[in-house]
C-alpha cells in the first residue's frame, strides 16, 4: 500500500489518520510508533489491519466503528491500547494479544458483538471500565494471575458468558462488573477480593451458586439483584456491610417457616405480610436494609446476640411496631433501658426506632433512617446527649408535629425531618443543618435568648442562674454580662440584636437602674433595649422580642416605662415556678403565638 494515503505528524512517527476512508486493508508502516486518536475511526470497509513492529501505543478510538474489521493481532511491542480503540467493531470475531501489553483502556472492545473468546496477556494489571461490555457472543475469558481489578461494567451484558475464573490476585470487583451476564451460572470470588461493587452481578438470572472469599468487607447495593435462580451463597465473617437491595428478587434463596429469607448468615427479607412477632434466627450476623419493609403489621422484633451489623431503615413502613428487643448478651448492639430501639453499643448511635421508642440519655447520635417512614410516631424527646441527627432520620413521620430540645444538637442531616408537619423549629445558633433538613412548611428559627437582669443579693443571683439553666434546656441562653463583671457597649449591642428574644427579669432594682442609668445595666445594656423597643413600635412590630417576667415587687414599681405595654409572666411565687416556666417555654413552641393572655 502506498504510504501517501496516511496522515502523519511532523516527526513521521505518529499516524494521525488516513485520507481514504473507503480503504479495505492497511499495514501500519514500520516508522510508526503510535496510532493517533480516531486515526481509522469510521472506516466502514476496513476488514484487515496489520500493526507494525514499532507501534507501542494504539490511541483513543483508533479503530472504533470499523464495522467490517474481522480480527486483529496485537504484537508484543504494543504497550497501551487506548480508550474505545476498537469499540463498536461489530463483526470482529477474534483478538489476540502478545505478552508485551500493559494496559487496555476503558471501553476498548465494547460492543464487539461477534467476539467469542479473549485471553488477557500476563502484563495487564487491571481490566478497566466497560472493556468488553456488550460483547454479546463472548463465551470464554481467560484472566491471568497478576490482574488485580475488574472495572465498572467490564463485562456488562455479555449474555453468552457462562463461566469465568477470577484469579487469586484479584482485589476489587467494581460496580456492574458482570451485570446482566444472564448465562453465568456460578462464580467464585477469591480470598484477596475486599470489595464487590454495586450491581456487580445484578441481572445474572441463571446464577445458581456463589462462593465469596474471606476478605470481602462489603457487598454493594443491588449486587445480586434479579438473580432469580440463586440458591447457594456464603457470607464470610469478613463481610461487615451489605448494600441496599443486594439480594432483591433472589426468590430461590432459603426461606424459613416464618417467611424470613436468608443468604447464609444474612437476613435478606421478611416475605410475610402477616408477620406480627419476629424472632430472628440465632446465628444471623447481618440484617439488610428495608428487611421488614413489607411487614406493615409487624408489632415486635427480637434481635439475637449473633447480629453484629444492621443496615439502615430495616423497619421502614412498619407503622405498628412497638417493641424492639436486643439480646442482652449481644456485644455489638443493645436496647438499653427497655428503650424499644436498636443502639450501637460502641458509638451510642440509635440505629432503628419505633413509635414507642424512648431515646436513652447516653445516646449521642440518631442514625440515618432511624425513624424513616415511622408514620405512627407522634412525639419524641431528644435528650441533651444527642449532638447529631442523621440523614433521613425522621423523614416521612407524618404525625410528628413537634420536636423539642434540640439544644445540644450541632448537626442535622439531609432530609432529616422532611415530610414532618412541623410548623416551626428552634435551633441553637451554632447548629448546622442542610437546606433540605426540614419540610418546606417548617420555619427554622435559630433561637438565642438574652437574659437581662439587675445584679442584686446572692439569693436573687442564684435564682437567675437556676432560671437560665432551666430555660437553657429548650433554647440557647446568653446571660447578662454583669455575671462576668460587665462588657463593652458593642458586645451588648450585638448580643441583644442577635437574640430572637430578650427576657427582662423585673424587680424594683431593675427599674431603678434602667431609669437612672446606674451600673452596667443602666449605662450600657438598657439604653440598647430602649432603642430596640422604640424601633419595634416605630415599625409596627406586633410580636416584640422582649418578654418581661416579674420576679419581685409590684408591677408598677418593677417595670420600666419602655416595657409597660408588653404582657408579662408572673414568677414571684416559687410554688408556681414550674407552671410559669411552662407558660414561658410554650412561647418557644411550634406556633410561637403572642397574645394578651400569655
Amino acid at each position: 500500500m502506498n504510504d501517501d494515503i496516511f496522515i502523519f505528524d511532523e516527526s513521521g512517527t505518529i499516524l494521525k489518520g488516513i485520507k481514504d476512508k473507503s480503504v479495505k486493508s492497511v499495514t501500519i508502516p514500520s516508522s510508526v510508533t503510535s496510532i493517533g486518536k480516531a486515526a481509522f475511526s469510521w472506516c466502514p470497509n476496513l476488514s484487515s489491519v496489520t500493526i507494525g513492529a514499532s507501534v507501542t501505543n494504539i490511541g483513543e478510538s483508533a479503530f472504533s466503528y470499523c464495522h467490517s474489521l474481522l480480527s486483529v493481532k496485537i504484537p508484543n511491542n504494543v504497550k497501551i491500547i487506548g480508550k474505545d480503540a476498537f469499540s463498536n467493531c461489530r463483526k470482529m470475531n477474534s483478538v489476540s494479544f502478545e505478552n508485551g501489553l500493559k494496559e487496555i483502556g476503558n471501553s476498548a472492545f465494547t460492543n464487539c458483538d461477534n467476539l467469542i473468546s479473549i485471553i488477557i496477556p500476563e502484563g495487564v494489571k487491571a481490566l478497566k471500565d466497560n472493556v468488553f461490555s456488550g460483547c454479546k457472543k463472548l463465551t470464554s475469558v481467560t484472566i491471568p494471575e497478576g490482574v488485580e481489578s475488574i472495572g465498572n461494567e467490564t463485562f456488562k451484558n455479555c449474555i453468552c458468558l457462562t463461566s469465568i475464573k477470577i484469579p487469586n490476585s484479584m482485589t476489587i470487583i467494581e460496580d456492574g462488573a458482570f451485570e446482566d451476564c444472564t448465562a453465568l451460572s456460578s462464580i467464585r470470588i477469591p480470598n484477596y477480593v475486599t470489595r464487590m461493587g454495586n450491581h456487580a452481578f445484578s441481572g445474572c438470572k441463571d446464577l445458581i451458586s456463589v462462593f465469596i472469599g474471606n476478605s470481602v468487607k462489603r457487598i454493594g447495593d443491588y449486587a445480586f439483584k434479579g438473580c432469580f435462580n440463586l440458591k447457594e451463597i456464603n457470607i464470610p465473617n469478613s463481610v461487615a456491610s451489605i448494600g441496599k437491595w443486594a439480594f432483591e428478587g433472589c426468590t430461590n434463596l432459603p426461606k424459613e417457616e416464618d417467611g424470613l429469607r436468608y443468604a447464609d448468615t444474612y437476613l435478606v427479607k421478611a416475605d410475610n405480610k402477616d408477620l406480627k412477632e419476629c424472632f430472628i434466627k440465632k446465628g444471623t450476623r447481618l440484617i439488610s436494609k428495608y428487611a421488614f419493609k413489607d411487614c406493615a403489621g409487624l408489632e415486635s422484633v427480637f434481635i439475637p446476640d449473633s447480629v453484629t451489623n444492621i443496615e439502615t431503615s430495616i423497619f421502614g413502613d412498619c407503622i405498628d411496631i412497638s417493641k424492639i428487643e436486643v439480646d442482652k448478651d449481644n456485644p455489638s448492639l443493645d436496647s438499653r433501658n427497655e428503650c424499644n430501639a436498636i443502639i450501637d453499643t460502641v458509638t451510642n448511635t440509635l440505629i432503628a426506632g419505633c413509635k414507642k421508642t424512648t431515646i436513652p440519655k447516653d445516646v449521642t447520635c440518631i442514625g440515618d433512617y432511624a425513624f424513616y417512614n415511622c408514620s405512627s410516631l407522634v412525639t419524641i424527646n431528644i435528650p441533651d446527649s444527642v449532638t447529631d441527627i442523621g440523614n433521613y432520620a425522621f423523614m416521612g413521620c407524618i404525625r410528628l408535629v413537634r420536636i423539642d430540645n434540640l439544644k445540644s444538637v450541632v448537626h442535622i442531616g439531609e432530609y432529616a425531618f422532611a415530610g414532618c408537619p412541623i410548623s416551626r423549629v428552634y435551633l441553637p445558633k451554632a447548629t448546622k443543618y442542610e437546606k433540605n433538613s426540614f419540610d418546606k412548611i417548617t420555619e427554622v428559627v435559630k433561637s438565642r435568648v438574652f437574659i437581662s437582669y439587675s445584679w442584686a443579693d446572692e439569693e436573687h443571683n442564684a435564682w437567675v442562674k437556676k432560671f437560665a439553666s432551666d430555660l437553657n434546656k429548650r433554647v440557647d441562653v446568653i446571660l447578662d454580662k454583669e455575671l462576668k463583671g460587665g462588657d463593652s457597649n458593642a458586645a451588648f449591642i450585638n448580643e441583644i440584636r442577635d437574640a430572637n428574644k430578650v427576657i427582662c427579669i423585673l424587680t424594683p432594682e431593675y427599674k431603678r437602674k434602667a431609669e437612672t442609668g446606674d451600673g452596667v445595666l443602666g449605662r450600657e445594656e438598657y439604653p440598647i433595649i430602649k432603642k430596640e423597643r422604640a424601633n419595634e413600635i416605630k415599625n409596627g412590630i406586633k410580636r416584640s422580642k422582649f418578654i418581661p417576667i416579674l420576679r419581685k415587687g409590684e408591677l408598677k414599681e418593677s417595670r420600666p416605662n419602655e416595657l409597660s405595654d408588653l404582657t408579662f409572666i408572673n414568677f414571684r411565687n416559687d410554688e408556681d415556678y414550674d407552671k410559669s416556666l411552662k407558660k414561658l417555654l410554650d412561647i418557644f413552641g411550634p406556633s410561637d403565638i403572642w397574645s394578651d393572655d400569655v
